[in-house]
């Protein structure tokens, strides 16, 4: 058996020793609370630096696009509430433990402050080696056109300046991702190549997943499929050679032939009259169909020379000239018509075109500006000009082709689907028509998408209710109500006629020829299908647009539904319009002056008289206007009656309902109130027609004709009185405002009978 030695006499002591060692230097108790209260302090410091840092992120804000403001606002809201909530893990240090928890969430908060703040000083770099992109582009641009540069060194450069708006979009989409997060600043790509773009020498690698764009900013990289296939020798925009050949033909029999000669010869004092470079951005569009009908439906040599001549103009003076970029957009569209149309090939025309205009549409779409996102009327016009001019200009670029028109159809998509949904649209009939009209408008985008692709990459959203709804809502003749920010107006027949075009409908078909014979236009007469007749307008129900219309022979009658608070609409719930045997007896004065101040402001625009409730035929609360917010849904919708749920619009009332019937020989307005206390009501009627006040009716005379409206039901107390509206229509007319007050209603049944 072995035995364990003990310990040596000589490790004995040292251990001894080293205990001893550690016990000295162990701190005294009162200097261990002082190293943590020195630790905890220096954790304050750590916290008020890095709301500093959030501070200093605010600004550096300024000249941003406004989604990434938000995005960074976002950012630091959020960052800096974590931070906030930081604070009482600090407050609860009382031990070494408890320090190191904090300490861990301090290092996490800091982390993620001084991300923010560099990354929102980042951003501003980024936007600044962009903005030099943009200008090195012109610049070679410019260098090429008076030969300062050679084809093949503009080419490389270029490229250059295409990969290099694929590293700043990178960067951002890199830097946006990191902010508001507890991680490392990340590394700017985009400084190691900017001396290659700036000495145009060396290569710049694309960034993966973008397509660069020269003069402007890099897209999301598209699959081919997306690529428009756009021949050089006939046209797309629009129309197609079959349908050109088809209305020459057609134009050979009278009495097309006779306005086939006038419309040549109104295309002659066009060209006449040569284009001003400033003059264009009204007109252009108008300009381009008459010249492009003139070279292809006539043959005209000088007005293909004319318009050739115009679009190269025009893309060698680029947009800057206009701030307003929706009016650019037509311009672009128009142009692209014309260049499409005149079959050119002009590298130097497409260059220019490419950088100076397309590159600052890419950067709306890189920014998701409002002017490219979203369901008004805005979106639409742009992208649809947008798609049709990236699918001429680019022709030649076919990964850009196919980026741009997966950005441009994308983009126009939401308000594709909002007019499809019953074929109006919530701002009214005016932006109906602004939408769908144009060189660049809905119909067109409708007939080039066809052309340039067959079977295309999306599906666009069935037109056919555009059809419906421009035939079934107009008045008799032919005029719609100016709903809305709207100045009376005919429905515009374009997209109606691409509907009848590609579905065959006879029925719009026709409807669309007598359009055509009030006013021809090319795009009706290359959209032309013979036969059928036009139907009788039918009494139509819009409920995402909010309209209701009761048609019969006698006439028509509107009202007003949906929702207030548009940029575009008026505080009109309940508003009821009335034509019969041809005579406007209940006007709605449609749009104010858009110069006032504060016109679209969420507030003030309210309190002009045009876009408020006084100056609409509805019920309202006295002394006040409709709120903002208010809904009004419709029911029980027949071919002559409907009603209108106005309780949300009429505040204090737990029932206000609105009922109209629409009769052979009258109009019954029924108003039934229902309120828990007492309230002050007025019924309103707008007109521009001579009114006379008698016992419990009105009576109206207007265009040698006369009508009495007949209240029954009045409340005690009512009083009819009439005066003159503060303004007139939009059209000048000077209006008459009938106001029945209604006072103390708590229950109330009210017809008004207008024969």
């Amino acid at each position: 058996m072995t035995r364990s030695r003990s310990a040596t006499p000589a490790a004995l002591l040292a251990g001894l020793t080293a205990l001893l060692l550690a016990l000295l230097l162990l701190p005294a108790p009162g200097h261990a609370a002082s190293a943590l209260a020195d630790a905890k302090a220096a954790l304050w410091t750590r916290y008020k630096a890095a709301g500093e840092d959030y501070k200093v992120a605010r600004t550096r804000l300024g000249g941003l696009p406004r989604s990434q403001v938000v995005a960074m606002q976002d950012a630091n809201a959020r960052g800096y509430a974590s931070l906030t909530a930081s604070g009482p893990l600090i407050s609860a240090v009382t031990s070494w433990s408890t320090y190191d928890t904090a300490k861990r969430r301090i290092d996490s908060e800091t982390r993620r402050a001084r991300t923010v703040r560099d990354v929102a000083g980042r951003l501003q770099t980024i936007a600044a080696y962009r903005t030099e992109q943009h200008t090195l582009a012109r610049t070679a641009l410019d260098d090429r056109a008076t030969g300062r540069m050679s084809s093949s060194a503009y080419a490389a450069q270029r490229t250059r300046l295409e990969s290099f708006s694929t590293r700043l979009a990178g960067d951002t989409a890199a830097h946006l991702a990191a902010a508001g997060k507890a991680v490392a600043t990340p590394t700017l790509f985009s400084s190691r190549y900017l001396s290659s773009v700036r000495t145009r020498s060396g290569s710049v690698p694309a960034a993966s997943g973008w397509t660069g764009f020269a003069g402007g900013c890099a897209l999301p990289y598209a699959t081919s499929v997306w690529r428009p296939s756009v021949p050089t020798d006939r046209p797309v925009v629009a129309t197609t050679s079959a349908m050109v050949s088809a209305a020459k033909q057609r134009v050979t029999r009278e009495p097309l032939a006779t306005t086939h000669r006038q419309m040549l010869q109104s295309a002659a004092r066009e060209r006449g009259t040569p284009q001003a470079v400033d003059g264009a951005w009204q007109s252009f569009g108008t300009r381009t169909t008459r010249l492009g009908y003139a070279w292809l439906g006539g043959g005209d040599g000088a007005s293909r020379t004319a318009l050739q001549k115009d679009v190269r103009t025009l893309a060698a003076a680029g947009p800057e000239r206009q701030t307003n970029t929706l009016r650019a957009a037509g311009v672009l569209g128009a142009m692209a018509a014309g260049y499409n149309w005149t079959a050119t090939v002009d590298p130097m025309t497409e260059e220019r075109v490419y950088v100076r205009w397309l590159g600052p549409a890419t950067c709306e779409h890189a920014f998701r500006d409002s002017f490219v996102s979203g369901s008004t009327n805005i979106p639409v016009i742009q992208n649809s000009n947008y798609f049709i001019a990236g699918a001429v200009f680019l022709r030649g670029k076919p990964a850009q082709s196919a980026a741009f028109a997966r950005a441009t159809l994308g983009g126009v998509a939401p308000g594709l689907r909002a007019l499809a949904q019953d074929g109006g649209s919530v701002e009214g009939p005016g932006y109906w028509n602004y939408m769908t009209s144009g060189v660049g408008g809905v119909a067109a985008l409708y007939a080039t998408y066809d052309a340039v692709y067959g079977t295309g990459p999306v599906t666009l959203p069935s037109p056919w209710k555009l059809a419906t709804y421009a035939l079934n809502s107009a008045n008799k003749d032919g005029s719609v109500v100016p709903v809305g920010d709207s100045a009376p107006q005919d429905v515009a027949p374009f997209a109606p006629a691409w509907v009848a075009k590609a579905t065959g409908n006879t029925t719009v078909a026709a409807w669309a020829r007598g359009k055509f014979a009030q006013e021809p236009h090319p795009y009706l007469l290359w959209w032309w299908v013979d036969g059928g007749s036009v139907a009788t307008p039918r009494s139509s129900l819009y409920p995402a647009s909010g309209l209701a219309v009761l048609q019969r022979p006698e006439g028509t009658v509107t009202v007003k539904g949906g929702r207030n608070g548009l940029s575009h609409g008026h505080l009109d719930l309940g508003s009821v319009s009335v034509q019969r045997k041809g005579v406007d007896w209940a006007v709605d004065p449609g749009l104010g002056s858009y110069s006032q101040p504060g016109y679209f402001d969420s507030v003030k625009r309210w309190t002009y008289w045009h876009p408020s409730v006084s100056a609409h035929s509805t019920l309202v609360r006295a002394g006040a206007n409709q709120p903002t917010t208010a809904r009004a849904t419709f029911s029980g919708f027949t071919a002559s009656q409907v009603g209108v749920d106005l309780t949300k619009a009429v505040p204090g009332t737990r029932l206000a309902k609105r009922t109209v019937t629409h009769y052979s020989d009258r109009v019954d307005i029924r108003d039934e109130v229902r309120a828990d206390s007492a309230v002050n009501l007025q019924w309103r009627w707008v007109t521009d027609a001579d009114v006379s006040v008698g016992s419990g009716q009105v009576v109206l005379r207007k265009a040698g004709q006369t009508a009495t409206l007949r209240f029954s039901g009045l409340p005690a107390g009512s009083v009819i009185s009439e005066a003159p509206a503060p303004e007139t229509s939009s059209d000048g007319r000077a209006l008459t405002v009938v106001t029945v007050a209604l006072p103390r209603v708590r229950s109330m049944t009210l017809t008004a009978s207008l024969r």
